[in-house]
């Protein structure tokens, strides 16, 4: 008999991520995070998986291990560590420093092999002994390395000292779940590890957002800005022999990737933003190398790029577009799913995955295809593309679904009053018996422009197994069915209200199993700023726990990371000059209409929907004398719910149950 899928049964899944060919294409590299046995933190170590045989084996014991790169001429394996207690030590106090280690896949012990002075953010090797790489650049160490040790210690100390103090001169000044900016750049760099010398290859004012190289030269796109961090940004390319950088574009377009078309032209996927703001899907260009001409390539796509796809059950780095010899394998959101695309150098798209659920890492050698996927109702694991279908390699979690009571969602789609469609889905209580009365939760996606799908996701089945119905759906404002259905630009809180409470209605009357006087909602991000509204605009719901959320636009634009540009292209207005609208769209003004007792759930870190915004409708309900909690994360940020501490997770999970469980009929 299977058992019941528990809140803390995640401590024991795997998490795979960082999929990457060895360069002579023998064996995949990958990391695998699980949960700590006290739940404090993840154990992160490197796999390996040889091509020939299929055989898996843990490459390192570590546990910290996070990040990894194959060094192209003898085949092995370099990965940052913080292992050794007086590296750490020196980056406490502020140095900035990674140091890498170097172990061969044949096995043995791991050796120190550099120290590069700065905190590397990405790196590419160009040979085993040569890097390009992007490392945060912060003026104050500027040049650190060169300094005495006597001039080291006092840089330190000088630093410590003004640890008390913040001095902000630029927006964003901070970042979800980091630090104030202080002016920081991402920039790039040319690093020698037999020298052990480190030269800047981009000015320090200029923000790089990716790169990449194939043989003498490098792509790169990068942003130059004083006071305000711009959304657009520019194409450069990099001669590594003449230390050259060519602008081949104003900054005018949101790049969102780069990549080596053919011999005379550079593959961009970007946006003008003109149409649909920040959330246009891009299109594909192609940009001539020698004039900067920029043309429309793969004409007619209108797909998000990447996996929007929602789940709590991934954590690790994902790459979501590679390309080979001008052949670019990128994945997409469509409708509910998150399938893998081949964009030919001709300029036409083939999609490579048929199933139910998301590819969320990938990478492509000559010799083959190879990604990590959540299929079905699965977790993730890893496939190869082989003749067109996808073959399963790894077992890290098929353990789960013979282990545990796994619901399968079920198909549920309404129609608003102005006939559009809105899909969604129903997981049935585990157990499930139509002539009993059941509570129902329905759970909102953050974004809005994400999207619900079909793939396995943890709290709603440990919900399902403690006997709620849970259903969700894609609301106008989701991804995945074009630009103009995601955009609800100054509509928030009525066209997406009306689609999620159709669906609700559409729900209740295809499963009459539901208890009407127990119908629950949550959500986090955009689904809490949806579940502060829905409780402002109906009673219908017994009891709501809103998480991440926003309440007054007015705040969300002047304290968080992304308020400035995001709150006035969202909801449509000026917040100096259209003051009423933001006011009209924000949860707050309605809290007296409030009756449905009210958890908030937030994290001290998430700078993307700051704690004031619960702290606001938490006082107004309090001073109001209605019902209403109010949970802090610590040292958490907006990832709370995906990639928050184990424990955290799991006190996440509990006080939202507990929440439902203790509002409804007995």
């Amino acid at each position: 008999m299977k058992k019941q899928l528990t809140l803390d049964a995640f401590k024991d899944y795997k998490f795979i991520s960082g999929l990457q060919y060895s360069p002579n294409g023998e064996y995949l590299s990958y990391h695998v995070h699980e949960s700590q046995e006290n739940l404090k933190d993840y154990d992160s170590n490197l796999w390996i998986t040889d091509l020939k045989t299929l055989s898996h084996r843990q490459f390192t014991s570590s546990n910290q291990v996070k990040g990894h790169l194959w060094l192209p001429e003898t085949n092995q394996v370099i990965y940052p560590s913080t292992k050794d207690e007086k590296i750490l030590d020196r980056i406490k106090k502020g140095e900035p420093l990674t140091v890498y280690y170097i172990i061969n896949p044949s096995g043995g012990e791991s050796k120190k092999y550099m120290e590069i002075p700065i905190s590397v953010t990405k790196i590419l090797p160009l040979s085993d002994q040569k890097f390009l790489l992007t490392g945060r650049y912060f003026e104050f160490f500027n040049d650190f390395h060169l300094l005495s040790d006597q001039e080291k210690k006092s840089k330190l100390d000088e630093y410590e000292a003004e640890q008390d103090y913040e001095v902000i001169e630029e927006i964003p000044f901070w970042s979800n779940g980091g630090s104030y900016n202080r002016k920081a750049r991402n920039r790039m760099y040319f690093f020698d590890a037999s020298t052990d010398e480190l030269t800047p290859v981009t000015p320090p004012k200029m923000q790089v957002d990716y790169f990449d190289v194939k043989d003498d030269q490098v792509i790169f796109m990068a942003k130059t800005y004083e006071d305000k961090m711009p959304l657009t940004n520019a194409l450069y390319l990099y001669d590594l022999s003449s230390k050259e950088i060519k602008p081949l574009s104003d900054q005018d377009l949101s790049i969102r990737f780069a990549y080596f078309l053919d011999q005379d032209h550079i593959g961009i996927l970007a946006s003008d933003r003109k149409t649909y703001g920040l959330n246009q899907n891009p299109i594909f260009y192609k940009v001539n190398k020698n004039t900067g001409e920029r043309s429309l390539f793969a004409n007619g796509y209108d797909k998000s790029s990447g996996s929007s796809v929602g789940s709590d059950c991934r954590l690790g780095s994902k790459k979501q577009f590679k390309a080979l010899d001008g052949h670019l394998y990128f994945v997409t959101t469509e409708d509910e799913n998150g399938p893998l695309n081949h964009l030919s150098p001709q300029g036409e798209i083939t999609k490579l995955t048929h199933f139910s659920g998301s590819v969320d890492d990938l990478d492509v050698h000559e010799k083959g295809l190879a990604f990590i996927a959540m299929k079905d109702q699965n977790l993730n694991e890893i496939y190869l593309l082989e003749n067109n279908e996808e073959k399963r390699i790894t077992d890290f979690n098929t353990w789960v679904q013979d282990a545990y009571s796994i619901v399968v969602p079920e198909d549920v789609t309404s129609t608003t009053d102005d006939g559009s469609q809105i899909y969604g889905w129903v997981i049935k209580p585990v157990n499930y018996d139509p002539n009993k009365k059941y509570p129902s939760i329905l759970n909102i996606h953050g974004g809005p422009k994400t999207v619900y799908g079909k793939v396995f996701y943890h709290e709603m089945q440990a919900w399902a197994n403690q006997g709620y119905f849970v259903y969700f759906c894609n609301p106008r404002g989701s991804d995945g069915r074009g630009s103009d259905f995601s955009d609800i630009r100054g509509k928030y809180g009525t066209i997406d209200y009306d689609d999620i409470m159709a669906f609700t209605d559409e729900v209740i009357k295809t499963y009459p199993a539901i208890d009407k006087e127990n119908m629950f909602v949550t959500g986090g991000s955009y689904g809490g700023f949806m579940t502060n509204w829905i409780v402002s605009h109906t009673h219908r719901f017994k009891a709501a726990a809103s998480q991440r959320s926003i309440s007054n636009w007015m705040t969300e634009y002047g304290v968080t990371d992304i308020g400035y540009y995001f709150v006035p292209d969202q909801t449509a207005a000026d917040p100096f000059d259209d003051f009423e609208k933001l006011w009209f769209h924000s949860p707050l003004k309605y809290v007296k209409d409030i009756e449905t007792p009210l958890l908030f759930i937030h994290s001290d870190a998430d700078y993307r929907c700051w704690v004031p915004e619960a702290l606001q409708m938490f006082t107004a309900l309090k001073d109001l004398g209605k019902e209403t909690k109010l949970c802090i994360f610590k040292k958490e940020n907006h990832e709370l719910s995906r990639g928050g501490k184990p424990n955290h997770r799991l006190r996440r999970l509990q006080e939202i149950t507990q929440w439902f469980d203790q509002h409804k009929d007995k």
